[in-house]
């Protein structure tokens, strides 16, 4: 993937798994003006942890996170265990670890606010999303086509 402000992790779940995400940089807000500005210290960014749905990953969705990237905001997206570049085979479990380590990496990275991490995430994400709102400090949760409960997500698709 050519990505001219991001470059690709790799980050270690908490059970060992191997685990391949996307960094973006943060962009700069393209808005000028002609009026002279003092120079002024780098602020530190806001950062958005992005979780996708099932039947994604990383390569599915790029055109749509580097078109939503919001200007002052690094992003970061890691594919579940068993999807994309990602080892290991997809469980809940693993998917909350991924979740995990996500945070961990994003909020160690120089140059981002660790309180204003933001949280976003689409179907299977909202999972992921939420887990990491409730277990972590972030300062908001995006939630798009959310289910209500893993266990009648299941029997929807399982017919349990």
């Amino acid at each position: 993937m050519g990505v001219g402000n991001g470059e690709k992790v790799e980050l270690i779940s908490g059970d060992g798994t191997k685990l391949v995400g996307w960094y973006l940089n943060p962009k700069v807000d393209g808005t000028s003006t002609n009026l002279p500005r003092p120079p002024q210290p780098p602020q530190p960014a806001s950062g958005l942890l992005w979780f996708y749905g099932n039947g994604e990953n990383i390569a599915a969705i790029w055109p749509i996170v580097r078109e939503f990237q919001p200007p002052g905001t690094a992003v970061l997206v890691v594919d579940y265990p068993g999807y994309g570049g990602s080892g290991g085979r997809a469980t809940e479990a693993g998917l909350y670890g991924a979740a995990d380590a996500a945070y961990a990496a994003l909020v160690a990275r120089p140059g981002v606010d660790q309180r204003r991490i933001y949280v976003y995430g689409r179907s299977l994400g909202s999972a992921a999303a939420t887990w990491v709102a409730g277990r972590h400090p972030v300062a908001g949760l995006i939630l798009e086509s959310p289910f209500t409960s893993a266990a009648a997500m299941a029997r929807q698709l399982y017919a349990l």
